[in-house]
């Protein structure tokens, strides 16, 4: 068992040799890793734990037991120790506070946030449930196992901006329960104020591959739809970003290039850009699609350095001699490469 006393007794080993004497006198011996842990009494084949084990940060021992007689023969067995786990840790939330936002507009019932605490001990121990500490508006609901927090009263006719609740997570652990707590904050929010909306719900775009790292590709626009501007949009790339190659202005939403472009690898970037006002963790989604264009960035190349051919003295004009390769990496259009293989 984890957290047992230093020199606890685990087991006793034992080993007979039939000889008489000095050479029928066994002595004990233990190997393997973490051996420093556990003491092997070298007469009486006895283990003791030296320490404290936790069974979080090693579940099981593999150690190796050796019996010598005095004349220096001896064998070996293996000694497996399964540390069984007390329940000796809280559930953990993955943090300390959480926030959410929800529309004043959000239908009864809605699930909001599903909140999760993990419990690093085993079995019964590890099992968390859920409950509310503090909510006496009775506006949510926490399901007591799966943690889903669900509205229970229309949010329509509520003028506060903002719920604090606390929430607690419980192990089913004997022969005491242990718990957590953490803080949850529920911001109610006025769509038709709030949530920033952009001009557009895609955006294109069309550059040569030559474009220069900070050249401007193109600038998206958000407005609030009361058309106030007391808090700001803070723009921000979620997809589409493969290998770093734009880079957007998180205040002005100027989108530029950050890295170099080549047609003949990528010929289209789709970008998926978000649009946040302040603190609300509401926003607007915009698709950004930009065209890469071609320029004339690769030489002809021929298939190989030198070419050799035997050709008859009688020979007419215009009989095919050899056939050379030129190899060209082509555009969509081909006009980069007007090069024919003769």
């Amino acid at each position: 068992m984890e957290n047992s006393p230093s020199r606890m007794f685990i087991l006793k080993v034992s080993a007979s040799d039939p000889d008489i004497g000095t050479n029928g006198q066994v002595s004990y011996t233990l190997h393997g890793p973490n051996a420093d842990k556990f003491h092997l009494d070298q007469k009486t084949g006895e283990l003791f734990t030296l320490s404290q084990l936790d069974r979080e940060k090693v579940m099981e021992y593999d150690l190796l037991v050796k019996a010598t007689d005095g004349g220096g023969r001896s064998c070996q067995a293996d000694i497996l120790l399964m540390i069984q786990d007390m329940n000796d840790n809280p559930p953990k939330f993955s943090n300390n506070h959480y926030e959410v936002t929800v529309f004043d507009n959000t239908t009864i019932r809605t699930p909001i946030a599903v909140i999760y605490a993990k419990d690093p001990d085993t079995g019964i121990n590890s099992e968390v449930k859920y409950s509310l500490l503090e909510d006496n508006s009775g506006h949510f609901s926490l399901e007591e196992f799966s943690g889903i927090l669900r509205l229970e009263r229309s949010l329509a006719e509520n003028t506060r901006s903002t719920f604090e609740l606390k929430v607690k997570a419980t192990d089913r652990g004997l022969p005491r329960q242990l718990y957590s707590i953490a803080t949850f904050t529920v911001h109610v929010v006025d769509l038709s104020n709030y949530k920033p909306v952009f001009l557009s719900q895609e955006y294109s775009a069309q550059i040569p591959e030559s474009t220069l790292v900070g050249s401007e590709v193109i600038s998206v626009s958000a407005l609030t739809r009361d058309g106030t501007e007391t808090e700001p949009i803070v723009y921000s790339i979620v997809s589409g970003n493969e290998g770093g190659r734009f880079y957007l202005h998180p205040a002005t939403g100027v989108l530029a290039v950050n890295g170099s472009l080549d047609f003949e690898l990528c010929r289209e970037y789709y970008l998926s850009l978000e649009g946040t006002r302040g603190k609300s963790t509401l926003s607007d989604i915009t698709m950004v699609i930009i065209n890469i264009t071609d320029v004339n960035d690769n030489t002809p190349v021929f298939g190989q350095g030198d070419y050799r051919a035997d050709i008859s003295e009688d020979l007419s004009p215009g009989d095919v001699v050899m056939q050379v390769a030129i190899n060209c990496q082509l555009s969509l259009s081909g006009v980069n490469c007007p090069f024919r293989n003769e």
